[in-house]
């Protein structure tokens, strides 16, 4: 059974070009499979699709908030060593989720994904000049 590409997209349409390539493979007499031009040919111009970006950007740092930042640190610091870094940063079940997808020209890229978040994972570090001086991860379970 041949692998019907626009079916293919609609059900996976976060793929990866391998994964793409697999299963033409699978599914193909060419035992060789296509090459990764041959395919975005047939996605871009044939099935008139393009990759788009799912979720958006995070700004970039403004560079006065950076300058007000080291005025401040200027006064308290003498040398490198001084300075020690703490962070914390935490990651659910969505973080791991793909960034784009292919969808036909004009339309939006929509997957339907559960809103179960799943454990969240909370990291704190601390790093010197050196490295990572200590660190500590916790889990927590949110309720939907």
């Amino acid at each position: 059974m041949p692998l019907n590409w626009w079916s293919y997209v609609k059900d996976h349409p976060t793929f990866y070009m391998e994964e793409l390539q697999c299963e033409l493979r699978r599914f193909s007499e060419l035992r060789g499979g296509m090459s990764t031009t041959t395919i975005l040919r047939v996605l871009r111009f044939e099935l008139g699709l393009s990759r788009k970006v799912l979720e958006r950007r995070a700004h970039e740092a403004v560079p006065l908030e950076i300058e007000t930042f080291m005025a401040k640190l200027r006064c308290w610091y003498r040398y490198l060593e001084q300075l020690f870094f703490l962070d914390e940063t935490s990651k659910n079940g969505l973080d791991a989720m793909r960034r784009y997808a292919w969808s036909k020209r004009g339309t939006r890229a929509i997957v339907r994904v559960p809103f179960a978040r799943g454990s969240r994972v909370s990291i704190q570090a601390a790093c010197d000049v050196k490295g990572f001086v200590a660190w500590t991860t916790t889990r927590v379970l949110l309720a939907n």
